[in-house]
């Protein structure tokens, strides 16, 4: 599966996922420790939707925020929303897990660094680069690799995608950790 065209069935401006249903008339007191809870004991599903928000839209030419929606009887629900509608949406009903998307990026943005991709033959490939372009070793940019690989490797550029977007101890799994981490973080950090 080819992880740029993949059809999600994260849909911008849809409900994604019902995590917890409300009580009848329980009005909730929605703060930062409320939050911390409802993230901790859905820590699974959330860290679910947030991979499947990268995998779907970190390409994508709009920004794509994945939320966490409590409504009034203390229902939490995940859901989409693309371009600038975060902005349009009271903020007293839902905190912001993840963005992506929006940013130009291209695939070596999101890809590890040549460095660990090529591995021991790095400093061959940086050989091979400064001969085609009759540069100094020390004068060939990473731009220059990249350029060199598209043309002469563009297979790699492919299996490099699948092995990132599929490995499940990989890449991506420790990113998705590290960014629900620091959400945690931040909403202890700056608790009402």
């Amino acid at each position: 599966m080819n992880p740029i065209t993949n059809n999600s069935s994260l849909n911008p401006n849809t409900q994604v996922r019902k995590l917890k249903e409300g009580g009848k008339n329980k009005k909730k007191t929605i703060n930062n420790k409320f939050l911390i809870k409802c993230l901790i004991e859905h820590e699974t599903e959330i860290k679910d939707a947030m991979k499947e928000l990268y995998v779907s839209f970190a390409f994508a030419p709009v920004q794509h925020d994945l939320l966490m929606y409590i409504d009034d009887d203390g229902g939490v629900s995940l859901k989409v929303t693309h371009g600038l509608l975060i902005s349009l949406i009271s903020s007293k009903k839902n905190c912001l897990i993840y963005s992506c998307g929006g940013m130009n990026m291209s695939i070596w943005d999101e890809l590890p660094s040549l460095n660990t991709l090529l591995g021991e033959d790095y400093d061959h490939y940086i050989d091979r680069v400064a001969q085609k372009i009759s540069k100094e070793r020390n004068n060939v940019t990473i731009m220059d690799m990249h350029k060199y690989i598209e043309e002469a490797h563009p297979q790699w550029i492919q299996t490099w995608l699948d092995e990132y977007f599929s490995d499940p101890n990989g890449y991506i799994e420790n990113f998705i950790d590290e960014a629900f981490d620091n959400l945690l973080f931040d909403l202890e950090e700056y608790d009402e």
